[in-house]
């Protein structure tokens, strides 16, 4: 889960950072028992107070999406689509009504009310029209860091999509005009999309600094591995391996946490992912060699992504 702020005129950090939760929770992203980063430790990777992240968390869970632990944090309460649909329509009932008042005490006059719908409405398929990106990939961890640099460069949202969710849903892929995948799952995509959609293929490696600090470990260091979920954890261990040279002795993600805090305890230097980066850091002893397992896609591939996307909006405009 990326959150982002924005500061601007009539622009709320509390809705914003609701909204992007609710977001995460509705997309999957976010998944039942998934725990969210400590309040504080939020607050200060985005420069904000700790009050305006608890205010959310306590927003979130008046509306059923969060539970909160006392001592422990704030986790996705079990919920069901219908819950979340339930409470999607209870939000638009009470826009709605506010609407509605504001026509009965004449401050807006109906027709000035459907102009302004008319607008927006024909904004939102302005925006469904122009090129879309997805990003495939089976590692939800990489899968958020590509996204963000892709994102950053086009200039514009890239959809994440899970391999095997692709696989799942045929149709997945079908309505994204541009797909970018790694080169690893290149026959794959190929495979999941049809005629008349570009796949571009790109390479993702460990960024440089994962790179330097696991060359410079000694060889007898006891190496753990932390990551997000259970799914990709044989994968991220076995890269670990090969491009350090140690073999891990201890593992473990996130929904275990017995196993993170031993990996955490035992281990003399950790390799994580970064969507565990606050987890890690918020209960990791002191005196531990924390190396934050990022990967990145190369510049020539963000280039060659770049070029096709931009093409591609150009053809679209004519």
């Amino acid at each position: 889960m990326k959150l982002v702020l924005k500061r601007a005129k009539g622009l709320g950090l509390i809705e914003q950072l609701v909204e992007q939760i609710r977001y995460s929770i509705a997309t999957g992203q976010l998944k039942p028992g998934d725990q969210l980063p400590p309040g504080r430790v939020l607050a200060h990777e985005l420069g904000i107070h700790p009050n305006t992240v608890f205010a959310v968390y306590r927003q979130l869970e008046r509306e059923g999406l969060l539970v909160l632990r006392q001592g422990s944090g704030a986790y996705v309460a079990p919920f069901s689509r219908d819950h979340l649909k339930r409470s999607e329509q209870e939000r638009l009932e009470k826009a709605i009504s506010t609407l509605v008042e504001l026509v009965h005490a004449g401050l807006v006059s109906q027709d000035e009310l459907k102009r302004m719908i008319d607008e927006r409405l024909q904004s939102i398929q302005k925006t469904k029209i122009a090129t879309q990106v997805a990003f495939v990939e089976c590692n939800f961890e990489q899968m958020e860091t590509c996204c963000a640099q892709l994102e950053q460069v086009l200039g514009t949202k890239v959809e994440p999509v899970l391999l095997d969710e692709a696989k799942q849903n045929k149709q997945r892929l079908r309505s994204f005009p541009l797909v970018v995948t790694t080169y690893f799952h290149l026959r794959e995509a190929y495979l999941l999309t049809s005629k008349g959609q570009k796949v571009v293929p790109v390479f993702s490696v460990p960024s440089r600094k994962a790179l330097e600090a696991m060359a410079n470990l000694p060889a007898k260091t006891r190496l753990g591995v932390i990551c997000r979920d259970k799914v990709s954890l044989p994968t991220i261990v076995q890269q670990v391996h090969q491009l350090s040279g140690i073999e891990p002795t201890l593992s473990a993600w996130l929904g275990d946490r017995k196993g993170v805090r031993k990996v955490l305890t035992e281990c003399d230097a950790i390799a994580f992912m970064p969507p565990c980066r606050s987890k890690v850091l918020a209960i990791a002893p002191k005196g531990k060699t924390l190396i934050e397992f990022e990967h990145e896609i190369d510049q020539s591939s963000l280039e060659e992504v770049k070029q096709v996307f931009e093409q591609l909006s150009v053809g679209r405009s004519l």
